[in-house]
């Protein structure tokens, strides 16, 4: 590069000093420009090749969707937190099952020690808890509250389920900033719903956090009155009417507990919605 600079500076001082100007012929420049733009095809075809080899890699059930706003990321790594005796084994193995997602379950005997340095490498969080979190988890309500609060404001995101947004004050719910600076995308129940609920209204057709969701039902269940909370999305309802699914741009909220004695609660696509709303969040 340093060589041509110099040899130009030359030329263009012969010109100076013959007191010569310099002028290109037109069928020179047309042919110059023509180089030019071929050059530009091609570098833009040979960007598209390079995309479509790198596809999305080959996937269980779920097929991505650029035409419904989910788009491929990469890897995402994936923390499951929760208070649960059971585990969430079914949950991680079913996530980590795809090909762009690895999935870990938070250690439930670390929980007393919980930071928010220890979640931070992860791009997304799974809560759920069907026991309590300072019983089961030796962590108190308000603390886990807090720290996911501070992790969302560090740019995580989380994928909360039941019953993180039970009655105020309850043992089971979330306490501290999460409640109080609403990072929800539900607001706290106020009664609980007992029977078997399927797929209800959609109240977002086409909402990216549905694709291929076709189904979704579960049996002798307990759900909760949870509305959708100022600033967030309503998604989709259960049978009965109740919200099932809302979303902010760093939160998306399930009215469902996605285990029950270790095992899956629920038939249909809930695994689908899972990873949709794990990618959708990215």
């Amino acid at each position: 590069m340093k060589r041509i600079t110099l040899l130009l500076s030359v030329f263009l001082w012969v010109f100076a000093a013959t007191g010569q100007s310099f002028e290109m012929d037109p069928q020179d420049y047309e042919k110059l420009r023509q180089i030019n733009l071929a050059e530009r095809e091609a570098a833009k075809n040979s960007f598209e090749q390079t995309r479509k080899s790198t596809a999305v890699p080959a996937q269980k059930d779920f097929v991505v969707d650029y035409n419904k706003g989910l788009t491929y990321p990469g890897n995402i790594n994936v923390i499951i937190v929760s208070p649960d005796t059971d585990g969430s084994e079914a949950l991680r193995a079913a996530l980590d099952g795809y090909a762009f997602i690895t999935a870990t379950s938070y250690p439930q005997a670390d929980l007393p020690t919980l930071t928010v340095e220890a979640l931070a490498p992860y791009d997304v969080l799974v809560t759920f808890n069907n026991n309590q979190w300072l019983a089961a988890g030796g962590i108190s309500p308000d603390a886990a509250g807090d720290i996911f609060a501070a992790y969302i404001d560090q740019g995580g995101m989380i994928v909360e389920s039941s019953y993180i947004m039970d009655f105020p004050g309850s043992a089971w719910a979330f306490g501290g900033n999460y409640i109080s600076g609403n990072y929800s995308a539900f607001t706290q129940a106020t009664d609980d719903l007992t029977g078997s609920f399927t797929l209800g209204t959609i109240l977002e057709v086409g909402h990216p956090l549905l694709t291929d969701v076709n189904t979704l039902g579960v049996t002798d269940a307990l759900i909760q009155d949870n509305q959708v909370a100022a600033g967030a999305t309503g998604i989709v309802e259960w049978s009965n009417g109740e919200i099932l699914l809302a979303a902010k741009d760093n939160v998306v909220s399930m009215n469902l507990l996605p285990l029950a004695s270790g095992a899956l609660n629920f038939t249909g696509d809930g695994v689908t919605l899972y990873a949709n709303s794990v990618v959708w969040l990215m």
